[in-house]
């Protein structure tokens, strides 16, 4: 499937209701494709991030709370990757050094919202960095993404559609977000 999102058809509204409306827009639970999307997308990466945790013995963290993490990140995945190039055109089918590089485009989403997370659990505070958390997360994040796109021509279509459409979303989301930097004056 192929995505195209005009950013010119909407155009970018300002002040408070735009961060919302950008938040929320990936999320619409209106569209059940988005929430299973959503749902398979998550599923991956708790599966990649829990495996990694367990092969190189690191700090484990419960299922919930690793699916919680990246639940919230996935309104943020788009919104937070504007200053780099949109996704490949091809989603899931793209070469094999674009899907690394599209799965590195969710990693600062994933920091806010492991920010997001940790300021729930303990309330507002200085973030600490652990390196070996960090670079779970991020492999984690990239190796995710390969394992979507190595399962993908073997899905039924129907969550190929659902990831499709949540695809489509983080396009749209990436398309209206702030952080986008304005085209150069020609």
């Amino acid at each position: 499937m192929s995505y195209a999102y005009d950013p010119k058809v909407e155009e970018k509204g300002t002040g408070a209701m735009n961060v919302v409306e950008t938040i929320v827009s990936p999320v619409d639970v209106r569209n059940i494709e988005v929430v299973f999307g959503a749902a398979e997308y998550i599923a991956f990466e708790v599966l990649i991030d829990w495996l990694l945790r367990w092969a190189f013995k690191f700090q484990k963290r419960g299922l919930m709370e690793t699916a919680v993490l990246h639940a919230v990140s996935i309104p943020l995945i788009g919104g937070t990757a504007a200053w780099f190039d949109e996704n490949h055109i091809l989603g899931y089918e793209a070469p094999f050094s674009q899907i690394g590089m599209d799965g590195a485009k969710g990693v600062p989403g994933l920091f806010f919202s492991q920010y997001i997370c940790t300021t729930a659990y303990a309330g507002f505070h200085f973030p600490s960095i652990v390196f070996k958390d960090v670079g779970i997360l991020v492999v984690a994040k990239i190796l995710s993404r390969f394992a979507i796109s190595f399962a993908y021509p073997f899905m039924p279509d129907a969550m190929k559609n659902n990831l499709d459409v949540l695809e489509s979303f983080f396009f749209k989301q990436h398309a209206k977000s702030r952080f986008k930097a304005a085209p150069a004056a020609s």
